[in-house]
């Protein structure tokens, strides 16, 4: 039950991870440095599945910016649990969570400023499906890096993800998304 659940949390964060590092709305980004990218998955009686990835990218053409990140580096602490999320995000046959967002809806601090809970919607692929999702976001800037912290929620049955179970116990589909990147103004 735990690694399906984590499995699925991995691979949004990665994409969460994706739309977190689209902050750079007026520069040209790159990603100089992943803080943390983080999934969790809960279920009854207080079940909580936390997991991490580290495989990301970041691109910008055509006013998009374009986060992807390999779901085949997901882990949640437990072996068998990683290998039950490789199967129910189907790896071998969907590599990678993409997030899309429009360079020109994202907001940008002035230098030594932040901003709190910013909000901006992303396009979202996971097991070959997309959807729109909303995406929450901080950043501070110090000179040309940008600190990101983002943040995002996803049904995975939207994505035609089957809701993870093991010896009868199931993990809610809701799967909470948090990246902390550091970027870098090119």
């Amino acid at each position: 039950m735990k690694s399906q659940p984590r499995r699925i949390l991995v691979a949004a964060a990665g994409l969460l991870a994706g739309l977190t590092f689209a902050l750079g709305s007026y520069a040209e980004f790159s990603l100089s440095k992943t803080l943390a990218v983080e999934f969790q998955a809960v279920g009854p009686a207080g079940l909580k599945i936390d997991g991490s990835g580290s495989s990301l990218t970041v691109t910008e053409k055509d006013g998009k910016v374009v986060f992807v990140a390999g779901l085949g580096d997901l882990k949640t602490g437990i072996k068998k649990r990683d290998e039950h999320l490789k199967e129910t995000l189907a790896v071998d046959k969907h590599k990678q969570a993409k997030l899309v967002v429009d360079r020109s809806k994202l907001k940008l601090p002035g230098e030594g400023e932040a901003l709190k809970d910013q909000k901006v919607s992303a396009q979202f692929t996971l097991h070959g499906t997309e959807k729109t999702v909303p995406v929450s976001y901080d950043v501070k800037r110090n000179g040309s890096n940008y600190a990101v912290v983002g943040r995002t929620t996803v049904n995975i049955e939207e994505f035609g993800i089957k809701k993870p179970c093991y010896l009868g116990v199931c993990v809610k589909p809701d799967v909470k998304i948090e990246v902390k990147a550091v970027l870098q103004d090119k």
